[in-house]
């Protein structure tokens, strides 16, 4: 039988086989760079090819449809934007959805980057520490400032941030990225520098909690250093069905010449299956304040979240690919940051009390926030030194809480 098979991954490889007899021939032609790809469908029916990419598990859908000629088509569309088409002999079949277990093994385990497979227990027990520096440069920071609502002069004038002045309430969320190259990310662009290993690889920003030194604040333009480690790592919905993995690092940031940190972060983040399914009804927050002393509105727009994700240095897919969001994670659109989000938090009570000098925020995301809804930041006073803030969309949605302590 000749048929005609299309392998195209990221434009760097293309290959087009018209005769399924010589398959072998050709998986070896393309194993010179390295990779070996087997696809295995629950139905039996299946192919295999060899394509570049990088070492990873992880499931995806497998869609057969007929098209208008003969032979039906088999059309795989993995993480990451790689569609790979199988035009096949078989007689014409209807319309499948077949859940399908993609397995990547490289033949060299001696290429730079790889690493050692080891189970979620294995990586619980001994979790990863990262460091990294960085100089708060003040043209970055005015990066910053303009990408935020709060700050880019639609609202009230424009102030340039200059060397030497300190660093917002959470503007260091746009520093300290990891710098990895590209060819050491994840099919979904995110990075794996603290992650656990699959397939909880779909990771979600859960909340947090920072603590600013009042007296010694992050300086722009002062190298500083930032020190992470895993402080709990916890399994969860593993006895439902609905397993999950809440990672919570603790971040010290210390400039250059201090031996204190200036912020003290935790971060949490949530992993989760790649096979899961995306929740469709948002979840209701409870307990929140009867009435609101201090608001904020802004409706984060792509050109928002792509301006974001160049701050972060983040090329997580979520945030910019609305075709891999919609149909691979299974979200009704691209998702508004975390960091985001949270920043704004912060902005919306410094915004109307500019001359508050926040002490320690406590946040929690609640639901997906997505992009071109109206948000509205509410923050309510519990006491003379305690706000309770939320983020609200146009559909009633609350994304995010948190609550902010000032100093006395």
């Amino acid at each position: 039988m000749s048929e005609v098979v299309h392998v195209v991954s990221k434009g760097k490889t293309r290959a087009d086989i018209r005769d399924f007899d010589h398959n072998l021939q050709v998986f070896q032609a393309l194993s010179s760079q390295g990779w070996i790809w087997n696809i295995v469908c629950q139905a039996g029916v299946g192919a295999a090819t060899l394509i570049p990419g990088p070492l990873f598990s992880f499931p995806f859908n497998l869609l057969l449809r007929p098209e208008q000629s003969s032979a039906p088509s088999f059309a795989v569309t993995m993480i990451g934007g790689t569609r790979c088409v199988y035009r096949h002999w078989a007689r014409r079949t209807p319309l499948i959805r077949l859940q399908a277990a993609a397995h990547l093994q490289r033949f060299n385990s001696t290429i730079v980057g790889s690493k050692p497979k080891v189970t979620l227990e294995e990586w619980i027990a001994n979790p990863p520490t990262a460091s990294g520096t960085d100089s708060l440069h003040y043209e970055h920071l005015a990066d910053t400032y303009i990408t935020l609502p709060s700050r880019d002069g639609s609202r009230k004038p424009y102030e340039e941030p200059k060397p030497g002045v300190p660093l917002g309430y959470g503007h260091h969320l746009a520093f300290f990225h990891a710098r990895k190259a590209e060819t050491h990310l994840r099919e979904d662009g995110t990075d794996e520098e603290v992650s656990p290993p699959a397939p909880f690889l779909q990771r979600m920003w859960a909340g947090g909690r920072i603590k600013w030194d009042v007296d010694n604040p992050l300086i722009s333009g002062v190298k500083t250093k930032s020190e992470s480690n895993v402080l709990e790592a916890l399994k969860k919905g593993f006895e439902k069905g609905r397993p999950m993995v809440f990672v919570t690092q603790e971040i010290k940031y210390t400039m250059e010449g201090k031996t204190t940190p200036s912020v003290v972060e935790e971060r949490q983040h949530v992993y989760l299956p790649t096979d899961r399914v995306v929740r469709k009804e948002p979840r209701q927050v409870p307990d929140l304040p009867d009435t609101v002393d201090f608001s904020f509105v802004y409706t984060p727009t792509p050109v928002t979240l792509f301006r974001f994700s160049s701050l972060m240095f983040n090329a997580h897919h979520i945030h910019l690919d609305k075709e891999y969001t919609t149909k691979v994670e299974g979200y009704p659109e691209r998702l508004v940051h975390g960091p985001l989000t949270a920043m704004m938090l912060l902005e919306a009570l410094t915004f109307n009390y500019p001359l508050a000098h926040l002490k320690e925020f406590e946040y929690r995301a609640t639901n997906p926030m997505y992009v071109n809804r109206e948000l509205t930041i509410n923050g309510s006073w519990v006491d003379e030194a305690t706000a309770k803030v939320w983020c609200i969309d146009d559909h009633g949605v609350v994304g995010m809480r948190g609550t902010i302590t000032t100093a006395a």
